[in-house]
């Protein structure tokens, strides 16, 4: 029988500013959904661009 032990969703995106991933972290918080922000930076535009793990469903966030 198989167990699926952890599992997450990883997802690149592209914010406008730093106030967007404020809004995203604040909603996954109230949420009480576990992430993981992997990378961030800015790129040649001026967009936020980060690489964030988040948890899939109840399971533990997992991913390496």
């Amino acid at each position: 029988m198989k167990k699926i032990l952890s599992a997450c969703i990883e997802q690149v995106i592209q914010f406008d500013d730093d106030r967007e991933l404020d809004k995203l972290t604040k909603k996954l918080t109230e949420r009480k959904q576990d992430f993981q922000i992997v990378s961030s930076y800015h790129n040649q535009e001026g967009k936020l661009i980060v690489k964030i793990r988040k948890q899939y469903n109840n399971n533990v966030l997992g991913g390496e």
